[in-house]
C-alpha cells in the first residue's frame, strides 16, 4: 500500500472519530476524551523533549493532563462562557496568554536556528514550552466547542469543525501542489521537505474560491 493511501485511509478514519466525538458526545464527555488525546499528545511531546525513559514520558503525559484539569477546575471553575455570552475573565486571560506564547514560539520557528541555544539540548525548557503549547491548545478546543452550547449543543461544534476544516485544506492543498510543484525551499532548516509553492497551495486551498476564511 502506497505511503498517499496509508495516509487518506488514516485521516478518513481519524475523521470519522472526531465527527463522532464533536457531535455526538455530551461536552462534559468531549471534554475528558479529548484531554486524553492531549495527553497522548504530551506523550509524544516527551521525546521531542529528550525525555528518553518511557517511565517519565508517562509521568509528562500525566502531568499535562493534571495541569489541564488543574486550570478548567481550579483556575476556571469549569466556566469558559458567561450566560451573556462572553469569555468569563479568567478564560480570556488564558487564550490571551497562550495567543502571546504561540506567538513567540511562531517567531522562534521563523528565525531557527537563531537564538536554538535557548531550548536546544535544553529538555527541562522543551517540556515546559510543551506545557505552554498544549494544555491552553486544549482549553481553545473546549471554548471553541462550548461556543452558544446552551442555545444550540452543535454550534460549537460545527464552528469547530469550520476550524479544523481551515487546517485540513491548507495540509491538503500544501501536499499536492508541493508534490507536483515544489521546488524552492520554504524553510530548510526548519523542515526540509516543505517549499514555497506548498505554503502558497496551501493558502490557496484555504482561501480560495472553495473555502471562506471568515464564519459568515
Amino acid at each position: 500500500m502506497s505511503l498517499l493511501k496509508q495516509r487518506i485511509i488514516t485521516a478518513v478514519i481519524l475523521a470519522a472519530i472526531l465527527l463522532s466525538a464533536l457531535f455526538t458526545m455530551p461536552f462534559d464527555w468531549f471534554a475528558w476524551a479529548s484531554l486524553a488525546v492531549f495527553g497522548y499528545g504530551a506523550y509524544e511531546w516527551s521525546k521531542f523533549a529528550e525525555i528518553s525513559k518511557l517511565k517519565y514520558q508517562l509521568l509528562y503525559a500525566v502531568g499535562s493532563v493534571v495541569a489541564g484539569i488543574a486550570l478548567y477546575a481550579g483556575f476556571l471553575d469549569f466556566s469558559l462562557w458567561t450566560f451573556t455570552g462572553q469569555l468569563t475573565e479568567n478564560n480570556y486571560l488564558i487564550m490571551v496568554l497562550a495567543c502571546v506564547w504561540w506567538t513567540i514560539s511562531s517567531i522562534l520557528v521563523l528565525i531557527y536556528p537563531r537564538g536554538n541555544r535557548v531550548w536546544q539540548h535544553q529538555p527541562v525548557v522543551k517540556a515546559v514550552f510543551g506545557y505552554l503549547t498544549l494544555v491552553p491548545a486544549w482549553l481553545a478546543l473546549l471554548t471553541i466547542r462550548e461556543y452558544h452550547y446552551l442555545l444550540d449543543k452543535d454550534s460549537g461544534a460545527w464552528l469547530a469543525l469550520f476550524v479544523f476544516s481551515i487546517v485540513w485544506s491548507a495540509d491538503i492543498g500544501a501536499y499536492f501542489a508541493g508534490k507536483k510543484f515544489g521546488s524552492h525551499k520554504l524553510m530548510p532548516n526548519v523542515s526540509p521537505g516543505k517549499t514555497i509553492e506548498g505554503f502558497l497551495g496551501g493558502m490557496f486551498r484555504c482561501c480560495g474560491p472553495n473555502i471562506n476564511c471568515t464564519l459568515e
